[in-house]
């Protein structure tokens, strides 16, 4: 007897063993039970996932000699039949070989015709969106109204080209692709079966090849039944497939971090001489990327084994978010361009050189340029500390304000519109905006500078200016009552000069 590949070997023989479409088989199981099954089906999804293993389950529940039925006997003649695909009144067809108008024609010539030894005509017609738009045409009546002992189950894999007058006709189910976790179950429960020796890095490999198709992880485990001899590593089908080894790809994803142009290069050489797949190489590259980048994020997302798993837990420091994103469509760009590109090793290297040049994320550049801008403001608005003082003058200011308009509530209200300019550890500019404000500011002269040394006790000079007329008023504190107001053009005020007056006694007790 001939070799049975493990794909057909292990496809589903019932509704439960389908892995991972149970959106769809409790519809249509539903719909047995309660006796609501229609005239015509379309089945949509990924290549491998279940399509066609379910229409012929469904094939079965429907002329099971037991049924209709949810578990189909697998013993009576027609299940016997059905899984052989040579039942006389269920016929599978290839929509890409018969896809032209007098196949469909013929089709629609015998549908009329009775079952012979079931229930219902079951036709399953796979890839349904190869046939021509003249097949599509000719079959919609029939599709529309079809005898009733007739049942159609289309699949296809591009549901896009299917005509909306056909789709308008059909009960829809779109199936998903299979998860690495229930694909990791599925095929670790086959090895068992089967008594292979398959390590857990080579079922990794086996899942993200696959792209969750569990018909093509079983082709791929079918060709590593021939290293059996042995047991089955990750390195044995990275060379079966022609992938790179992980720890190239670890250490170039180094070098990328590192910045080092000289390793990439002599890396992307070794690769050519040791006879790998550039192109293949960038497309493991890429989905490292993307694991690690995942990693990064949300380790427990990532189903993989605990040695790879180590490896993106090392690496994941290394990369910003915004850089996973640069270097995933970086290398997308490089496949798409090697696809068509005779120069594949060039583009390899350019691209490869290009992602390993230093990267700005630009939300950390924003937050650097409005640190620093902040840190400017601060300067220019006085938020600067003064000497030893934890405080910022725009505090001080506050509490000195404060205490000046509880002791006069009225006559010091001008203050509050005094705003402060510049400061440092030398000297406090103060603006007002008006000649009023300005006047007020000079009646409260002696209190701010006696708030000012209990609360800063150091020696500093303040100024008041009215907008850009550079009125200045005080001196060093040492220096008060001395030129209090200066303006080459205006005599200085009588009540000014009493304060000044008043400030020099108070200014010559300091200087002693």
């Amino acid at each position: 007897m001939s070799y049975i590949g493990l794909a057909r070997k292990f496809r589903p023989k019932n509704f439960d063993e389908i892995v991972e479409q149970d959106h769809v088989t409790k519809i249509i199981k539903n719909a047995i039970i309660e006796n609501r099954v229609v005239h015509s089906y379309l089945f949509s999804g990924p290549r491998g996932c279940g399509k066609t293993s379910m229409a012929r389950i469904f094939a079965k529940a429907l002329n099971c000699e037991n049924g209709p039925t949810v578990n189909p006997c697998d013993v009576c003649k027609n299940c016997i039949d059905i899984s052989k695909n040579s039942s006389i009144d269920v016929f599978e067809i290839d929509g890409a070989s018969n896809n032209g108008i007098d196949e469909i024609r013929s089709l629609i010539e015998n549908v009329k015709f009775s079952s012979i030894n079931s229930r219902y005509k079951i036709y399953i017609i796979d890839e349904i969106q190869q046939i021509t738009i003249q097949a599509f045409n000719a079959l919609l009546k029939t599709l529309e109204e079809p005898p009733p002992h007739v049942i159609f189950i289309m699949a296809t894999t591009e549901i896009n080209k299917i005509p909306i007058t056909i789709l308008s006709r059909c009960q829809k189910y779109k199936f998903k692709l299979i998860s690495a976790q229930k694909m990791r179950i599925a095929i670790k429960k086959i090895i068992n079966v089967e008594s292979f020796d398959v390590d857990d890095d080579a079922i990794d490999i086996i899942i993200r090849h696959s792209d969750g198709s569990m018909r093509d992880a079983l082709t791929i485990l079918d060709q590593s039944v021939f290293l059996k001899d042995k047991k089955v590593t990750g390195d044995d089908l990275r060379k079966l497939l022609g992938f790179v080894p992980i720890d190239i790809i670890s250490s170039i994803t180094d070098d990328i971090a590192k910045g080092d142009k000289e390793s990439i290069l002599v890396t992307i050489k070794k690769i050519v001489d040791d006879g790998y797949s550039v192109i293949q190489f960038i497309k493991d590259l890429k989905l490292h990327f993307r694991q690690i980048m995942i990693c990064s994020i949300n380790d427990e997302i990532i189903d993989v084994s605990n040695e790879y798993r180590n490896i993106l837990s090392n690496q994941k420091e290394k990369f910003s978010t915004g850089n996973y994103l640069r270097i995933i469509n970086l290398l997308s760009k490089a496949i798409e361009e090697m696809r068509w590109n005779d120069q594949q090793i060039l583009t390899a290297e350019v691209y490869l050189l290009k992602i390993s040049e230093p990267y700005y994320d630009i939300e950390s550049l924003v937050n650097k340029i409005d640190f620093i801008l902040e840190d400017i403001n601060n300067l220019k608005f006085n938020k600067t500390l003064i000497g030893n003082n934890f405080k910022s003058i725009e505090i001080i200011w506050t509490e000195i304000l404060d205490k000046i308009l509880n002791e006069h509530q009225l006559s010091a209200q001008p203050l509050k519109r005094i705003l402060i300019d510049f400061v440092n550890e030398f000297e406090i500019k103060f603006i007002a905006t008006n000649e009023f404000d300005y006047e007020c500011f000079l009646k409260f002269y002696e209190k701010i500078l006696e708030l000012f040394r209990e609360k800063i006790n150091t020696n500093f000079k303040v100024y008041i200016n009215i907008d850009n007329m550079k009125k200045n008023v005080a001196k060093n504190v040492s220096d008060i009552g001395e030129n209090l107001y200066k303006d080459g053009n205006e005599s200085t005020p009588e009540h000014i000069q009493k304060i000044a007056k008043d400030f020099e006694s108070i200014a010559k007790k300091i200087k002693t």
